[in-house]
């Protein structure tokens, strides 16, 4: 058998990368005799194949780390690039906040808060931009049931 076939056959029984898989040059013959999965283990057994246990740290690893060291900061007003527009999308804002307001709103409406008539005004102002948030939402909402 071939040495590069070797290493990816040993790499699939011992569940690692062809990478970490060493082989001994020594015992070529013995290599270049196994055929099957079971020489490739008892050569794993004996030592003509070795897997190396080495555990670096993944760049990928290292890199989200430095990610999130920098998360912690360049959040002040000095530190900020770009608009606030640039930062967040105007519109992706108002769906968000309307989402919101809508999803508030039927919840009242399912806990019987609101009348259908009530239901339609409060959803044409949410339309309007009537409402600040959802804390104005609800506030106004109990503001029209004391009455």
């Amino acid at each position: 058998m071939k040495v590069v076939k070797a290493r990816e056959i040993a790499a699939e029984v011992a569940g690692v990368g062809k990478s970490k898989i060493k082989i001994d040059f020594a015992r070529m013959e013995d290599i270049s005799k196994a055929i099957t999965r079971d020489d490739i283990r008892a050569l794993l057994k004996d030592g003509g194949i070795t897997v190396s246990k080495e555990n670096y740290q993944s760049r990928g690893r290292a890199r989200v780390k430095h990610v999130r060291r920098k998360m912690g900061r360049g959040r002040k007003a000095g530190s900020k690039k770009g608009t606030l527009k640039a930062r967040e999308k105007p519109k992706k804002r108002w769906i968000q906040k309307v989402r919101a307001l809508r999803k508030e709103l039927s919840k009242q409406k399912t806990e019987k808060n609101l009348e259908t008539k009530e239901y339609r005004t409060f959803y044409r102002r949410v339309k309007g931009n009537w409402f600040k948030n959802k804390k104005h939402l609800t506030q106004t909402i109990g503001e029209g049931s004391k009455k």
